[in-house]
């Protein structure tokens, strides 16, 4: 089994290689609340996503699909990347939170969500490309799709200058939204989306914050 493990790893590994052969990476954004206490990948679940993957079969993880998301306009639904940080996830949250909106990370906590959050991993440590750590990415990038497909009204993705085209908002978010609206569904404001620096060091400049250090780091980093 070990042996199959590391040829289907091998196999990913070279299938996102061509397409990134010409990009130049930049930091991975990294999902999940870091306070979260979200579960580890295990081998044998991460040998079963990373096969059904590879064979293009998408039932892997259908607990995924019970994500709920609220119906309707309100709460706004955000969608982020780029920040470039440690604790983006909190920092979106706290801007969407400003905008009376939620993110895929704050509706994961409500009650509503217990089910699929207690299945979800851990993002994996920066430079880990292991088979369970792909996986763990995996399955985060699909979570996102969900949230993407489920949203309805204004879908308002907030931008840093750290976006990569391997980005799950490029890949994965933003095509779900443009495909739910071709199909007729009520979302829109993902082609505007908000700059970062403008919304959190300017239009928020003076909020109070619960990252006064990552705030810092934003605003000083964007403004050198």
């Amino acid at each position: 089994m070990a042996s199959i493990f590391i040829t289907l790893l091998t196999l990913l590994l070279l299938e996102n290689f061509t397409t990134s052969l010409y990009i130049i990476q930049t930091n991975e954004d990294e999902h999940g609340f870091q306070s979260a206490n979200y579960g580890s990948m295990t081998e044998q679940r991460a040998f079963q996503l990373l096969s059904l993957s590879l064979t293009g079969r998408s039932n892997s993880d259908a607990f995924l699909e019970q994500l709920y998301v609220p119906p309707g306009e309100r709460p706004i639904k955000f969608f982020w990347s780029g920040f470039g940080i440690s604790g983006s996830a909190e920092v979106a949250a706290e801007i969407a939170s400003y905008h009376n909106g939620v993110t895929l990370e704050m509706i994961l906590e409500w009650p509503e969500n217990a089910a699929v959050k207690q299945q979800m991993c851990t993002w994996p440590a920066w430079g880990d490309v292991s088979p369970t750590a792909e996986a763990c990415k995996e399955q985060w990038r699909r979570l996102s799709e969900v949230y993407a497909e489920k949203t309805r009204g204004p879908a308002i993705p907030i931008l840093g200058e750290q976006v990569a085209p391997t980005s799950v908002w490029l890949t994965h978010e933003k095509n779900a939204l443009h495909k739910s609206q071709q199909k007729g569904n009520y979302v829109y404001g993902f082609q505007k989306p908000m700059d970062l620096y403008e919304v959190y060091c300017i239009k928020m400049a003076k909020q109070k914050t619960s990252y006064p250090e990552l705030k810092a780091r934003i605003c000083t980093k964007q403004t050198a």
